[in-house]
Order: structure tokens, then C-alpha cells, then sequence
């Protein structure tokens, strides 16, 4: 009896400083990687004995950025993305994209597929260059100014020799997309393996993704290719939030070129300030960046 008492104290103890520490570290947001989400299910009591609770308020690590002079939710995933802070757009753009290069022409007597093949690389292709040269001028200065140069792995070409085997290495890019092994797709042999899985997509609700709230749902694109024996593309999270792949040719489009949507990515430093504002939503406190 004395020894379940004993237990029973030195629990509760745990748990009001556990609840003391939460409530000190609540009053202390002061800077984004604070509010990263992988901070809130990481750190306290209960995630030490393995008793977290996936229910964090969304709000909770979302920080509302001026995207072409307007106030943009964006979800801020880890603080620890090669040591910075890594965040990703809420919603899609409403624009859809082509994935492949622009001088993408349309060849249906080439048997070598080398026109496909070369236009489902990440690196250089249209999305790339449409996030780094169009896309993050839409932002507020003050976070253009803010993005970090981020290393990413990409994959390009493949080998069958002696076996299935990839090419992947690494970039460095301002904006970009998140891959397939970050979304939390498994099966290394279908997908190359571009970086490590972000917790937040352990929920695989979270795979959709839309433009507006209250819209239907959106195909959007990851930055990792497929290879497949009779076509190669590009994995896309589809509808249902079911992981896929997708062509990136249509003929029945003027261009020849499949599109879909995009979801931009990009890292800061984990000390960028932010601060509550009341502005931003009627009726709601939510996060921004504080100049």
C-alpha cells in the first residue's frame, strides 16, 4: 500500500510539472521553431512514458505570412529540417502546373522514352523554376529576405544493370517540394528515398490537400519521380489522400503538358520571431511574423 502511494505521489508530481512546464512553454512562443509541430508532440511528460495525443489545435503551429499583399496560413512542420525550420503552404495554389520543362514537345514515334524521362527530374524542372523565380516574389520581403538555402535530395536516372537502382543527391534550393519518403510513403523500392518522414504525416488525413476551405479536394505534386515499366512520371498526393503517380503528358491539352497543383515548402531560421496578432482573422488570435 505504502508502495502504490509512493508511485501514486511521485506520478503526480510528474504530471503538475509536467503541466507547469507546458504552461511555461506557452507563455514563451516567441520565435517560429516554438510553435513547430513536432515540438508539441516531442517534448513533456507524456510523450516520454508514451502516452502523446495526436490532437494538437492546428492553429497551434500555423503562422499566417503576406502572399501577395494577403495573409496566408502556412502549417510550420519541424524545427528541425537541417537544423532550421521547415513550412508548408496550408493550401494548394489555386493555379495548376505542368511538371516538366516547358520545351516539352510531343514525340509519339520516339520508342527510346529519353522525352519523358528527362522532364520528370525535379531538378530544373518547370516547378522548380516556377517556385524559385516567380512563386517567392509572391511573398512579403520581409520572409523572402527570411527563406534559408535549403539542401534537398532529388532523383535523377536510374540503373538496372545489377539491380533497380537510383541516383539521388543533393540540391540547394530556396522553395521546394516535399518528397515521398517526407510524406511518409514506406516502400523504398517504388520511391527513391529523398530525405527523412515528417511527423506530421503519420495522420495520413493529412495527405489532402485543398486550395480554399470547403473546396473539393486537390492532386498535388511531390518532387519525387516515378519510374514504371511502361510509363514514368511524377508521385502526386491524389484524390481520397491516396499516394500515386501521374504522367506528365496530356494530349488533350493545347501544351501536351498534364497539370496539377503545387504546395510550396521552404525553411527559415528556428529564431524568426513571431508574435499573436488579432488583425489577421475577426474573432480569432492566430500567429505572424513580428517585424
Amino acid at each position: 500500500m505504502h508502495i502504490f502511494f509512493g508511485v501514486f505521489v511521485i506520478a503526480s508530481m510528474f504530471f503538475i510539472a509536467g503541466c507547469s512546464n507546458a504552461k511555461k512553454v506557452d507563455e514563451e512562443k516567441h520565435t517560429i521553431g516554438d510553435i513547430a509541430y513536432d515540438n508539441y508532440i516531442s517534448s513533456g511528460f507524456f510523450s516520454k512514458i508514451g502516452l502523446v495525443k495526436d490532437e494538437i489545435d492546428e492553429k497551434d503551429y500555423t503562422v499566417y505570412i503576406k502572399e501577395n499583399d494577403k495573409f496566408v496560413p502556412y502549417l510550420v512542420l519541424t524545427s528541425n529540417y537541417n537544423g532550421n525550420t521547415l513550412l508548408l503552404r496550408k493550401y494548394v495554389l489555386e493555379k495548376e502546373y505542368p511538371f516538366a520543362l516547358e520545351s516539352f514537345e510531343k514525340n509519339y514515334n520516339d520508342s527510346s522514352k529519353d522525352w519523358n524521362l528527362n522532364r520528370i527530374y525535379y531538378e530544373n524542372s518547370s516547378i522548380d523554376k516556377f517556385l524559385n523565380d516567380e512563386y517567392i516574389k509572391t511573398l512579403d520581403s520581409y520572409i523572402q529576405d527570411s527563406i534559408v538555402n535549403t539542401s534537398i535530395l532529388v532523383t535523377k536516372g536510374r540503373t538496372t544493370g545489377n539491380g533497380f537502382k537510383m541516383d539521388i543527391y543533393p540540391i540547394e534550393r530556396k522553395v521546394f517540394l516535399i518528397s515521398c519518403t517526407e510524406i511518409g510513403m514506406e516502400n523504398k523500392i517504388l520511391a527513391p528515398e529523398e530525405g527523412e518522414p515528417l511527423k506530421y504525416f503519420n495522420n495520413k488525413e493529412r495527405y489532402l490537400a485543398y486550395a480554399h476551405e470547403g473546396e473539393r479536394e486537390r492532386v498535388w505534386y511531390l518532387r519525387t519521380p516515378y519510374f514504371g515499366e511502361s510509363v514514368d512520371g511524377v508521385w502526386v498526393s491524389g484524390m481520397d489522400g491516396v499516394l500515386g503517380f501521374k504522367g506528365i503528358a496530356d494530349w488533350g491539352e493545347p501544351d501536351g503538358l498534364a497539370k496539377s497543383s503545387v504546395r510550396p515548402s521552404f525553411c527559415v531560421n528556428n529564431l524568426l520571431p513571431i508574435e499573436e496578432s488579432v488583425e489577421v482573422i475577426e474573432g480569432e488570435t492566430v500567429y505572424v511574423l513580428k517585424r
